[in-house]
């Protein structure tokens, strides 16, 4: 992995020691920047199945995961968003408009509910709801200058879903 530290200096860290989830850190002035996180999976039961709580345990300002599709990142993501979102609201992040169109943005609740029967989960137009509370919004990247001098005061998460190009698109 290729970093900066500082403005001049560049470097590299090696993955080769990072084990399920262990960081490797880049320090940049007083703020740890960088935790790239693994997406070895623990095992539950038969299936295989990630855990963002390790990730943010190293408590940095970005945490990127990437891994192979089907093991649960977005999935883990949300489970913490929900579980936490009396402390702060969230942003759903996608590349594209296309990518959170109602008819698929309507459904973000739907593989996680079982998971929460005691809270009453909704999306409308684009905006998630937690027990009647808005919890969250689904924004495109692409539309990012429309909402730059928007405050969202009670932000604490950012799940930007995707980040990475297909190479076959």
């Amino acid at each position: 992995i290729q970093y900066s530290k500082g403005i001049y200096e560049t470097g590299y860290k090696s993955l080769a020691g990072c084990d399920g989830g262990e960081s490797a850190e880049v320090l940049q002035g007083f703020h740890r920047l960088f935790v790239i996180a693994h997406t070895i999976p623990f095992l539950i039961g038969e299936a295989m199945w990630y855990d963002v709580n390790k990730t943010l345990s190293y408590n940095c300002l970005f945490n990127f995961v990437v891994g192979p599709r089907g093991v649960g990142k977005t999935y883990s993501c949300k489970r913490r968003v929900i579980k936490d979102f009396k402390q702060g609201q969230f942003i759903y992040l996608r590349r594209y408009e296309t990518e959170i169109k109602s008819s698929q943005i309507d459904l973000f609740f739907d593989d996680i509910q079982h998971e929460f029967q005691d809270h009453a989960l909704a999306v409308k137009k684009k905006c998630f709801y937690i027990d009647g509370k808005l919890a969250g919004w689904a924004l495109p990247l692409s539309r990012a200058s429309q909402f730059k001098s928007v405050p969202f005061p009670y932000v604490t998460k950012i799940l930007f879903d995707e980040f990475i190009i297909d190479q076959g698109l």
